[in-house]
């Protein structure tokens, strides 16, 4: 029978933990071979609460098992554990950009009253000169103080300006 026992998941056993093969009796060799069979472990990780489950079922006798394979175990475990770090990481990054974007609702209000989606299309607020019923544009003889349209040259003085002048939706073309 001590040939059926696995001595790399002796320490996933329970009572048979940090034991020698050496020191089972038959029954207790019987009890671990019945473990190995069929039974699952489940390990539960300390920090993430994420559990493993690993099966104990071996057709090789022991002396083909290397010892390494524990380590082996240990290391897909370990890298496991490490793309789940990973993971939490970029979504603490996520979370963390949606927290600076926390402060500026008032900005992204505002940029948002310039777009609108019907269906499939994307429509953009486009302002128009009340002078000459031009789309709005900064020309770019403009001095920097005040802006001019961009057909009449009348005088845009501020944004207050632009946000009097009548505006239509105008469909964005796709990019």
């Amino acid at each position: 029978m001590l040939h059926d026992v696995c001595p790399k998941l002796l320490g996933l056993a329970g009572a048979f933990q940090g034991r020698a093969l050496q020191e089972l009796d038959a029954l207790q060799i019987r009890q671990l071979n019945d473990i190995l069979r069929g039974a699952k472990t489940t390990i539960t990780h300390r920090k993430t609460k994420r559990e493993f489950t690993i099966i104990k079922l071996t057709n090789r006798p022991a002396e083909e098992i290397a010892f390494t394979t524990a380590a082996a175990l240990q290391a897909e475990i370990d890298s496991t554990i490490g793309q789940m770090r990973a993971n939490v990481q970029m979504i603490n990054g996520r979370g963390h950009a949606v927290d600076s974007l926390q402060d500026r609702t008032s900005e992204l209000e505002e940029a948002a009253q310039h777009f609108k989606t019907v269906g499939k299309d994307h429509f953009v607020k486009q302002y128009y000169c009340k002078k000459c019923d031009a789309p709005w544009a900064r020309s770019p003889e403009a001095p920097h103080d005040h802006e001019t349209c961009i057909r009449c040259n009348a005088v845009l003085v501020d944004k207050g300006h632009k946000m009097d002048c009548p505006f239509r939706w105008v469909k964005q073309k796709p990019l």
